[in-house]
């Protein structure tokens, strides 16, 4: 990992940003994370993103300020072009209405954009594309969203909510796999 007093400065830093986590078992992938941002690879796995988001949860300890915080990454959700907003990009299987979009950059990672009409559904939107954005189609397929058992939301969602929540993934996993076929033709 790196050198003892390394060790030393990123506890600290740890500490200092009050993530309420067991320091001996988070270090070292702490400072795997924090070491890519400073030297300036941010590009993160997906399963590095999923542990980060179960960390900023697992400090929050009531279900009712777990939705809160949920329902305040709706409302920071970026707003979405209303071009998007049409039948062929609705999820299937929601509650709500949910629309979601890929596009593919040059260096063949997925950018998703989605909206959805209820503030709650925002917010399970925006825990999604914190997971799924910015990743390769391989690595989407590849990697199941643990985040959804480890933050518990499998359980505290209404039934409804939580079959729209896995309509959303599957959506993204069903395009980043008809992306994956375009790249390889």
């Amino acid at each position: 990992m790196g050198s003892t007093s390394q060790k030393v400065v990123w506890v600290a830093i740890i500490k200092n940003l009050n993530l309420n986590c067991d320091i001996s078992f988070k270090v070292e992938f702490l400072f795997e994370v924090f070491s890519k941002m400073c030297l300036g690879t941010t590009t993160m796995t997906m399963q590095e993103k999923q542990r980060i988001l179960e960390n900023e949860f697992e400090a929050i300890s009531s279900w009712e300020d777990r939705y809160n915080k949920i329902i305040q990454m709706g409302k920071a959700l970026p707003p979405v072009d209303e071009k998007i907003k049409h039948s062929a990009n609705l999820v299937q299987g929601c509650q709500s209405q949910v629309w979601i979009v890929l596009t593919t950059s040059q260096n063949g990672s997925i950018h998703i954009e989605a909206d959805s009409d209820a503030l709650i559904v925002k917010g399970l939107l925006s825990l999604v594309l914190k997971i799924y954005n910015d990743s390769t189609p391989q690595e989407i397929l590849s990697t199941p969203p643990s985040f959804l058992k480890n933050l518990g939301l499998d359980s505290h969602l209404s039934p409804s909510r939580a079959n729209g929540l896995r309509a959303m993934i599957q959506k993204i996993i069903m395009l980043s796999l008809q992306e994956m076929n375009k790249q390889k033709s």
